[in-house]
Parts: C-alpha cells; structure tokens; sequence
C-alpha cells in the first residue's frame, strides 16, 4: 500500500514533484557514465574540478545495482525506460527491506506483539521516509537498511553462526560504501569481542568466529571488485586502509574466538588489548594520516569554505539555532527509544543474560548514532532508524500492561497514548 501511495504521489517524473537533491542527481550522472563507456575503476567526474575532473571517491558498490536496473529497464521498455525504473524501484525495493528488517529486529527484542508497531512506526517516520521517496538515489537508504541487517544479526544468540556472518557482510557492505559508517564498525567492533570476553562460556563463540571471517573476507572482495590495481589509499573511502584494520580485526577476533575458548575474562580482554595495539601500530606506521578521521587531510580551507556551511553536517545546537521544530522532530522520540533501553539494561526487571545482552547491544548502538547525531545532524535518519525496533518494543510491553489492567475507555485512551508516543513528532 505504502509503495502504491509513493508511486501514484511522484508519478510520472519524481523529480518534478521533489526537486532532486545534488546526490542523487550526481549518482545518475555517474550511472550514465559507466552507460556510455567509463571505466568501471575510473571514478573521477570530468564535469566538475576543472581541467582532468574531480576525482570522486563515490561507491561503486552502489552504482552496480543502478547500471543493472537501467539496463533492464531500457531491455524492456525502451530507450529512458531504465532511468524510470530506477527512480522507482531503487528506493521503493529498499523501503520495502527495510521494514522488514525493522520488523524482524522488533521481533527479536520485543516478541511477536512487537512486530506490528515496528511496520508502522518505520512507515510513518518522516525522517527516515524522505530517503526512500522515488528519486532518492544516493547513498544513506541503501546504508540505513544495511545498519537493521548489521544489528539483527548482532542480536541473535552466542551459537547462531549464520547472525555472525550476516553481521559480518552488512558491516563489510556498509564500509566498502561509505566511511560514515566508520561508528557503527566501532560499535559492532567493540559489543561483540565484549560480550564475547565476560560471557564465562569455555568453548568456542560461533558468532563471532562467523562475524570476524566474514568480515574480513567480505571486504577482501570487495577491495578486489571495486578498487583498481595499485590504487592510492584515502581516508574517506573504502581502500587499503579499511581493507587492512577490517582484515587484521575479523581474522583476529575469530582466531581469539578459539585460541582464548577456554580462558577467562583477563585472557580474553588481553587479546582484544593486543589486537587493538597492533591495528594502531598498523595505521600509525603505514596510514599516519588516517589517525585524525575520514576527513584528516582535508584542507583547512576547504573545512572553512564548504564543509562548515552544509546545514546537515553542522552540531546540534548549531542546527536547532535554525531549526528547532526539526531537530526537535528528529529527536523527541530517539531520546524516548533510549530511556525505555537503558531501563532494561539497567532496570531490575527479571530477564534472561542473553536478553539483557540483547539490550545492551541496541543501547550501544543507540548511544552511537545519537553522539553521531549531536555532532553532525545529518546522523538522526540512523538514530531513528535504531529506535523504531526499540519503540516498537516498549508499544507492545506497555500495551500488554494496559490491557491487562485496564478496562472501556481508559484501556483504549492508554493504548492510543502508548502509540501517540511511540510515533515521532
């Protein structure tokens, strides 16, 4: 229903009901390019930069999907075709996953009663929505359905391999697009290593042998695939950086997972520490620049000049200043979603350990995106995207309370309020 609605609200042309924002203009550009002739490894923009182009650091792990919808497209309709196509079903197909992973993630946290409200809180969130109305091609659409996959796979048990893998690919996907995930890696990198050091179990962890191989031979591929032979490293894409730190943590972790299998918390955490001291070393030594961030090496002038006037990369209270209705929008209920997450893991409510760690790893994920947010807005479309399985769950557990202590009108006033409550503002 939804997608009929998207499809017959922005038909025939998305773009002129929504004037196209320059990334999604930018990534058709990109798709017409590779059409008529670029090279898959050759990403500079020679419309833009001047004399050689531009030398873009786009994903075309992200063009792949696009070329291949074109070319369907114009195959069975005709010349222009294929672009219609793409407008439609990229971001329409990717709406439709990311309920359902929204709904599975629900389901995982908050049971059965958990998965309705997750389908309609994902639907009726506008700050999600407005990355998978028709024209929408860039990047963040495809990453916030990866990021539902990234942390459904974190929640399944210590013996579910086939979690860790699915973890593993989602995080590997989401790094070989775009280094705006570099904090979610950093939270997946440290939860699961973590929970695998006090969990007091002396045998191997599945999952996080699975996450670890998968991860590291993911990107393997992907280095492969989409970064040319002999190509120069960048902070702020995928390259031999990333490919290095993201090969030496999963093939570690997963031999810690078994060499470590019978020792305790101190032996564990030893491990990680020496893990993570020869990852730094690593970096130090061969990708010094890389220690400051993605964006270390941009220069001051072009911090000054473009990126410190982009309205969505500027803090919290900088954007507020301009525009408080939204940014209080983006956040009323991300900060509701993280008090009724830190009651559960800090709360005395009587629960299993693998359900307290469940908790635990949506509340590290939660408090990520929200610092991730407070420091450059564009991060609230993951924030709330982390929220709604959250959401969901306290809809479902607070509706049963309702229900069972209440009665008439006072349970469906109670019922209402709870999802009033759940639906961001």
């Amino acid at each position: 229903i939804m997608a009929a609605a998207l499809a017959w609200t922005f038909w025939p042309i998305p773009w002129l009901v929504e004037p196209p924002d320059p990334d999604s203009q930018l990534r058709l550009v990109r798709i017409r390019d590779l059409l008529a002739g670029q090279s898959w490894f050759d990403g500079t923009q020679y419309r833009l930069g001047g004399e050689g182009g531009l030398a873009m650091h786009w994903s075309r792990l992200v063009d792949a999907p696009m070329w291949a919808l074109v070319t369907a497209g114009d195959a069975l309709f005709g010349p222009g075709g294929g672009e219609t196509l793409l407008m439609y079903a990229w971001p329409v197909g990717l709406f439709l996953g990311f309920i359902l992973v929204a709904l599975a993630t629900a389901r995982r946290l908050g049971g059965y009663a958990a998965v309705l409200p997750a389908a309609v809180l994902a639907i009726l969130n506008i700050d999600i929505l407005t990355h998978f109305i028709p024209g929408r091609l860039d990047h963040h659409n495809i990453l916030l359905v990866l990021l539902l996959v990234l942390v459904y796979g974190l929640l399944g048990g210590r013996s579910d391999r086939r979690a860790g893998i699915l973890s593993g690919l989602a995080l590997a996907a989401m790094l070989a697009i775009a280094m705006g995930s570099l904090p979610y890696a950093v939270a997946a990198g440290a939860f699961l290593p973590l929970v695998w050091a006090f969990d007091g179990q002396r045998q191997p962890d599945p999952r996080l042998a699975g996450f670890g191989i998968a991860l590291a031979l993911a990107l393997c591929v992907f280095y492969l695939l989409l970064v040319p032979a002999g190509g120069a490293f960048y902070c702020d894409a995928f390259s031999a950086v990333y490919l290095s730190i993201g090969m030496i943590g999963g093939l570690g972790v997963a031999a810690l997972s078994f060499i470590a299998a019978d020792k305790g918390p101190f032996v564990r955490l030893a491990g990680l520490a020496a893990l993570g001291a020869a990852i730094l070393a690593m970096t130090a030594l061969f990708f010094p620049d890389c220690l400051g961030g993605p964006y270390g090496t941009v220069s001051a002038e072009l911090q000054e000049g473009w990126m410190n006037t982009v309205a969505e990369a500027q803090p919290l209270w900088s954007y507020a200043a301009i525009f408080p209705a939204q940014a209080l929008a983006s956040f009323a209920a991300p900060l509701l979603a993280i008090i009724f997450a830190a009651a559960r893991v800090f709360g005395r409510r009587p629960q299993s350990a693998a359900e307290r760690r469940r908790w635990i790893c949506i509340m590290a994920f939660l408090a990520c995106a929200l610092l991730v947010s407070v420091v450059q807005y564009r991060g609230t479309p993951f924030l709330n995207a982390l929220s709604i399985p959250v959401l969901a769950a306290w809809i479902a557990d607070w509706r049963a309370r309702a229900e069972a202590g209440l009665t008439g009108a006072m349970r469906a006033f109670a019922v209402l309020a709870i999802w009033l409550g759940g639906l961001q503002v």
